[in-house]
């Protein structure tokens, strides 16, 4: 009879958890509506933004030149402002049952997910345990393999088409809405093609984070932002850099208003505000609207006040960047993040088609200069090695004919590279 007391007292304890989580679903839902509801009535004005010509990306703002690139008629001006005020005066307060707790948060799927099993393995060999939450667009995007791996690894994989709807957002507007739905309050948003070097489980205590809520890290441009954006939110511009958003930390109870309001921005995006935020520089999209919602909100943020690092080789013609290494907001002295987008980790992309495909020289080393003496370890050689596991033995390894060989040389080609160039003979 005891057995049997504790076994319903069980059952009726997962019974509860399960009707709270069907409770909290619901809520998100209806959450998820009105907020849809709310960006579909104030569509901008107008509802597209055509540029006459594209700005050029340059190290120097130079707001004089940004305003001849787009010029908006005073009544669509004036029209936007209203527009834009009534948005604000929608916005969400925080619905404090909804989150809690801190996590990350990634966006991924289809061909993607092997770029983000491979940063998720890099970010677990540092020590992090920060539970992950990986979204997805739609259905289309889900695998059924990689997401029963990846929870082993407490990684939970969501569809952002269960909240949304099917079509009506996708690529860098997943994003912030990604970050907004997750189930986590504080957030370290994390592109999938970009991982620590060292462990973060501590990142939310930074000093940044605490006395600001938010934090943001620089690009390598000045900003291109059309000076009208300014004028449509009725704030003077007080940066005059790029945002560069393959991470992110956001504090959703501090800062949810600003969030939802760059969910705005992305929810009108490709047809309005991207061009209104870059004026059809390379790189368009989410990255500018985090720290315009800020502003708008008049919501504190820090910026990481730490020039970007290239990665990258040297070859007869120069130097080739193929990725980015971001500052630690714990001690911006320090490289946290590796931003390996240029080419992204994904042996298809390196061995068949890039820059490491058989039948040339290839390239011995991604990251040859500044990879080891900013990482204070052979960051490189440990990525090929996950690299390896993704597509020789993972769950959504490709089984391409001789793909997972490829990878296999070229850690035995760049370990016999650094030899040669350790013996001085280069």
């Amino acid at each position: 009879m005891f057995l049997i007391g504790i076994l319903s007292m069980l059952t009726f304890y997962q019974l509860g958890d399960e009707l709270r989580k069907y409770q909290s679903e619901k809520r998100l839902l209806r959450f998820s509506e009105n907020l849809l509801s709310t960006f579909h009535q104030c569509e901008p004005v107008p509802k597209n933004i055509t540029l006459r010509q594209t700005a050029m990306s340059s190290r120097l703002h130079h707001p004089e030149a940004l305003q001849e690139i787009f010029t908006l008629p005073s009544n669509d001006l004036h029209r936007m402002q209203e527009m834009h005020a009534s948005v604000v005066n929608e916005l969400p307060e925080y619905p404090a049952q909804l989150f809690h707790g801190r996590g990350i948060v990634m966006v991924a799927g289809g061909k993607y997910l092997r770029v983000a099993l491979h940063s998720i393995r890099m970010l677990r060999r540092t020590g992090t345990q920060l539970p992950i939450e990986l979204w997805m667009g739609d259905k289309s995007e889900h695998d059924a393999n990689f997401c029963k791996e990846v929870l082993g690894m407490n990684v939970q994989c969501r569809i952002m088409a269960d909240y949304l709807g099917d079509g009506w957002v996708g690529g860098y507007q997943l994003k912030p809405f990604a970050m907004l739905l997750s189930s986590f309050e504080e957030i370290l948003l994390l592109d999938s093609d970009n991982f620590p070097i060292s462990s973060i489980d501590d990142i939310f205590s930074s000093s940044q984070y605490t006395s600001n809520g938010v934090v943001i890290w620089p690009d390598y441009w000045a900003s291109t932002t059309s000076p009208f954006m300014y004028q449509i939110i009725d704030r003077p511009q007080k940066f005059v850099k790029t945002c560069e958003t393959g991470q992110l930390l956001w504090n959703k109870r501090t800062h949810f208003r600003a969030l939802s309001l760059a969910c705005y921005y992305n929810f009108h995006g490709p047809s309005y505000f991207y061009p209104l935020l870059s004026l059809g520089v390379k790189g368009a999209g989410d990255k500018e609207t985090y720290l315009v919602a800020c502003e708008a909100t008049d919501q504190s943020y820090a910026f990481i006040n730490a020039e970007v690092q290239s990665l990258g080789y040297c070859d007869d013609s120069g130097f080739h960047r193929t990725g980015m290494a971001q500052a630690d907001p714990r001690n911006i002295s320090h490289t946290l993040f590796f931003h390996a987008n240029a080419p992204k980790l994904d042996a298809m992309s390196l061995f068949i088609y890039g820059i490491m495909r058989a039948g040339g020289q290839g390239v011995a080393s991604l990251w040859e200069i500044d990879g080891k003496a900013i990482a204070g370890f052979d960051v490189e050689a440990v990525a090929f090695e996950e690299l390896a596991y993704v597509e020789c033995d993972s769950s959504i390894a490709l089984r391409y004919s001789g793909l997972c060989e490829q990878v296999h040389r070229h850690i035995d080609r760049r370990e016999r590279h650094l030899m040669f160039i350790g013996n001085g003979t280069r």
